[in-house]
């Protein structure tokens, strides 16, 4: 993953989130223009400064980085609600959806 992905993918979350570039910036204890110039200039940044953010977002390094990150919620939900069911019909599920 390349920064300009890492970039999008805060942008992406900081919005869900409501937060201001400047808000995020200071939450994370840096300067009031700090993601600002992350989104625009496309520096790099420090792996502790990347997980500091990930926390403010209270969401965990797997979601961040999740090949589906904007619909990583629900496709958990979905996993977990099939991992549960017995293995008749969690098959007769993945079935289901298959021929969809």
């Amino acid at each position: 993953m390349d920064i300009n992905e890492v970039v999008e993918r805060i942008s992406y979350f900081r919005y869900k989130n409501n937060l201001s570039a400047r808000d995020l910036s200071l939450m994370i204890g840096k300067s009031p223009s700090y993601i600002n110039r992350l989104e625009t200039e496309k520096f790099d940044l420090s792996t502790k400064t990347l997980l500091t953010i990930i926390e403010v977002f209270k969401i965990t390094p797997n979601e961040f980085f999740a090949k589906n990150y904007t619909s990583y919620k629900d496709c958990e939900e979905l996993y977990t609600l099939i991992e549960k069911q017995p293995d008749d019909k969690r098959k007769l599920y993945i079935e289901l959806l298959k021929s969809k």
